[in-house]
């Protein structure tokens, strides 16, 4: 019965396969598909269709029936399937649109194409309880696997990551990925435990809160990225930190490290010295300035998620809201462009990402992950 009935599913998509490949682009489709893409984004931008113009349609045969867009965890019937790209201009931006047998699938705009969102996801029966660390544009499509056997990760502004690998029970190697590149990370040293790690501006060395051993204190410990590294730097020891208390984050900033000990204890490391700094506002605080007189707030509102940009007089501009929806953290782009929340709907693990400018929601994640954040790297490239 099941190899019967599995015959069946194969031979209809095959024949499927055949009819999109073989289909003619009828006169008037080019339009057809104009209109649906339209309708969509005026939908989305809450425009009218008239302040929507077509800025290029272009003929495309795409690998499969993601149309070059596909979304995570998603199954495509493979086969050759004419359609067009559409590009479309609104609110001074230009959005992506993939179309094909009256179909279509939404890329976001092409700002939003400049970052994507890494999350783990777990992997069964790893004895390490490690994931693999995937990407995925901020709307939603084109996931990649950028490194397999991850606990946590860091992004970093240059679009590298920095990430912990779990080896055995009692043991972590610290790995980074750089810029651009997909898999085969470099091993940079090895702990029973890290806290935290970053990549100086320039790119060339790291920093990282460490726990050599079981039993030992908390230390500072720092590389270079570039170049290969000795089996004897795996395991070097520290520089010790300020104080006894939890070392929580770390921060590189134009004239040095930052750590925070305890809660908002920051201290600055100038030469050898930690000298404890009064007045600190790490990058996350920052980044909800948006500018001299805005700051974007995002709060939980009942059963909702409401996300405003607030003049410093007060007033109020409101952006978006997410029904049914429990938010569990929020992060904004390093550009100022976008806000990635993550939380919970309908007890379905989820993510949205907002434009800040426009208030467009974006469905990012909707399937269980660990620790999503955006990262500075564009999405893998449509097929």
């Amino acid at each position: 019965m099941r190899s019967a009935l599995t015959s069946f599913v194969l031979t209809f998509l095959m024949l499927n396969c055949l009819t999109l490949a073989a289909l003619a682009v009828p006169a008037g489709s080019r339009a057809d598909a104009v209109k649906v893409c339209r309708a969509d984004l005026a939908r989305r931008l809450n425009v009218s269709e008239t302040e929507i113009l077509v800025d290029r349609v272009t003929p495309r045969v795409f690998a499969d029936a993601s149309l070059g867009l596909p979304r995570p965890g998603s199954l495509y019937v493979e086969c050759e399937t004419p359609g067009f790209l559409v590009l479309l201009k609104a609110r001074r931006d230009t959005y992506l649109y993939a179309t094909a047998a009256g179909k279509f699938a939404y890329g976001g705009s092409l700002a939003s194409r400049q970052d994507s969102v890494a999350y783990v996801v777990p992997v069964e029966h790893d004895p390490n309880l490690n994931g693999n660390l995937v990407s995925v544009s901020l709307a939603g499509t084109n996931p990649c696997v950028l490194m397999r056997g991850v606990t946590d990760f860091y992004p970093q502004t240059s679009g590298g990551i920095l990430a912990t690998r779990r080896t055995s029970r009692s043991g972590f190697d610290l790995l980074y990925l750089p810029p651009h590149a997909v898999d085969h990370p470099v091993t940079l040293a090895g702990a029973f435990s890290f806290q935290d790690a970053v990549a100086s501006p320039d790119g060339k060395h790291w920093a990282a809160l460490v726990r050599p051993m079981i039993g030992l204190v908390w230390v500072l410990r720092e590389g270079t990225l570039s170049g290969p590294v000795h089996a004897s730097d795996l395991f070097s020891s520290g520089v010790a930190l300020p104080t006894s208390e939890q070392p929580r984050h770390l921060y590189w900033t134009a004239s040095g490290l930052v750590v925070e000990m305890g809660v908002h204890h920051y201290y600055e490391r100038l030469g050898n010295t930690w000298h404890t700094l009064g007045q600190y506002m790490p990058p996350y605080t920052l980044s909800a300035m948006l500018n001299r007189s805005e700051s974007l707030d995002v709060s939980q509102e009942g059963t909702a998620v409401r996300v405003s940009r607030r003049w410093f007089t007060g007033e109020d501009r409101f952006l978006a809201t997410i029904p049914e929806f429990t938010m569990r953290h929020s992060q904004v782009a390093p550009n100022h462009r976008h806000v990635l929340i993550c939380g919970e709907s309908k007890g379905v693990e989820r993510a949205v990402t907002v434009d800040i400018l426009t208030g467009e929601v974006l469905d990012t994640l909707d399937r269980p992950y660990r620790d999503a954040q955006i990262v500075s790297r564009p999405p893998a490239k449509s097929r």
